[in-house]
């Protein structure tokens, strides 16, 4: 990414997030294109997944990643995972909805990030 701007996010832990919301991780994207990654740490180290920045204005910008082979905190596997992060730039808040692909769950984090 050319121009990347970097956010580095703590996600609050609590039940909505059911294990499967990273509490930290790091996301960079281009205000000139519509890529974007995700890096968060695994039990088997860090992973960075490349997606997409879907809205980018003055107010915010909501980015989108498809992880596929996921594991949450308590070992549970799931094949496909969608996270779909805003950040807002007013405020430096972060919110993550997860779904899983095949169920009706979401789950749903809140935070707040520094730009890098």
């Amino acid at each position: 990414m050319a121009h990347a701007e970097v956010l580095i996010c703590k996600v609050e832990k609590n039940r909505n997030t059911g294990g499967w919301i990273p509490l930290h991780a790091m996301f960079e994207f281009d205000r000139d294109s519509p890529a974007a990654s995700l890096t968060f740490q695994t039990k088997d180290g860090p992973r960075r997944i490349k997606g997409e920045a879907v809205t980018l204005n003055t107010k915010r910008v909501t980015m989108v990643f498809k992880i596929d082979g996921m594991r949450n905190a308590s070992n549970q596997y799931l094949t496909r995972m969608v996270y779909r992060s805003t950040f807002y730039f007013g405020k430096k808040t972060l919110k993550v909805t997860a779904e899983p692909l095949g169920y009706a769950n979401r789950f749903q984090g809140y935070g707040a990030c520094e730009t890098k």
